[in-house]
């Protein structure tokens, strides 16, 4: 059994969203996004902090590729993604 069909058994109603977004600051979202996902408590490993320029580099160039992000010149993006919305029906 898939969970959507064990939510639609207790009464929640999925819905998948198409989201827009504008981001002001990519460089920020890199660095704010690699802290949260880093695999260490104290924060970017040592190798990070000194290649950080080849971070924000590798970021910036795979994201042009895709076709869900608009890079502007003045470092704001525009990103596309999917969100599953789920709504609780009495």
């Amino acid at each position: 059994m898939e969970l959507l069909d064990v939510f639609k058994k207790k009464g929640v109603e999925m819905s998948m969203v198409k989201i827009v977004w504008e981001v002001q600051d990519l460089d920020l979202l890199v660095e704010v996004t690699w802290n949260i996902l880093g695999v260490i408590e104290s924060g970017r490993i040592g190798c990070g902090e000194k290649r950080w320029d080849d971070v924000l580099r590798v970021f910036r160039e795979g994201n042009s590729m895709k076709e869900d992000v608009e890079q502007f010149s003045d470092d704001r993006a525009r990103m596309m993604g999917w969100c599953r919305i789920a709504m609780v029906v009495e």
